[in-house]
């Protein structure tokens, strides 16, 4: 979430103070942090299907998650299965998102050097990585993780309760962002359902009949559904922009 998108964001959540904060695409969990700052005796609840998330969020909320490197890959990065723990794991599924893509290319010298590099210096990455988890997770503080389809997370709000919307715009984009990483680790994959242009709206109606605040996230302007007027606009190229739309 863009640092523009964040201070509306504290803004309104400031403003309104509600009891419950739901977040149901947490992504790199910016919101959550944002909610906790603006709201501190707000519960805030958060969820996403992708291995990525869903390791740093059981990461932060002490929760074990099955994860298990490879044997392949385990044999050469014997420093980085060391962390065992919640916060571990978390850290090793953020240091194989960056490494995972270049292992893939052994063939051409420049990524042949850095894979190089990563197992040479695994040690020091995971210690950094852990470093900021946890300065993360001190930011963030005690939220709710449920690790799950968004529809669990909509389901579960109601009446007064802020949610902020921000599904993927396009199809397949997290999946092919995360391919390589994932394909390293044995692990049970969450199901979800296809975030299609028409659930959005059908989850947004659902959230508008429950009476809850929602604060939908967009690229660029649209012809909004009933309820929802635009909020919110910031420009950050000649055409592109951030918009957000409310009830």
């Amino acid at each position: 979430t863009p640092q523009i998108v964040s201070q509306y964001l504290y803004k309104v959540f400031a403003e309104k103070n509600p009891k419950r904060i739901f977040v149901p695409f947490a992504g790199n969990f910016v919101v959550e942090q944002i909610a906790k700052k603006a709201c501190p005796n707000a519960e805030v609840i958060s969820t996403d299907i992708s291995l990525y998330s869903r390791a740093i969020g059981c990461g932060i909320t002490g929760r074990n998650i099955k994860i298990e490197l490879k044997p392949e890959y385990a044999r050469l990065f014997s420093e980085v299965i060391k962390h065992e723990d919640p916060l571990g794991k978390a850290a090793q599924i953020i240091f194989f998102t960056e490494v995972a893509p270049n292992l893939k290319k052994e063939h051409i010298p420049y990524y042949r050097s850095l894979n190089r590099n990563a197992v040479q210096m695994q040690g020091k990455y995971m210690k950094d990585i852990l470093l900021k988890l946890e300065k993360a997770k001190e930011e963030i503080g005690d939220i709710v993780f449920d690790g799950r389809d968004a529809k669990y997370l909509i389901d579960m709000a109601g009446e007064g309760d802020i949610i902020f919307y921000d599904p993927p715009v396009l199809l397949g984009d997290y999946e092919n962002m995360f391919e390589p990483m994932e394909e390293m680790f044995l692990y049970d994959p969450e199901p979800y359902e296809e975030m299609t242009e028409e659930l959005k709206l059908v989850q947004l109606a659902d959230m508008v009949q429950k009476k809850c605040i929602v604060y939908w996230r967009t690229n660029n302007p649209i012809t909004p559904p009933n309820k929802f007027i635009q909020v919110y606009q910031y420009q950050y190229k000649y055409h592109g922009n951030y918009c957000i739309y409310s009830n």
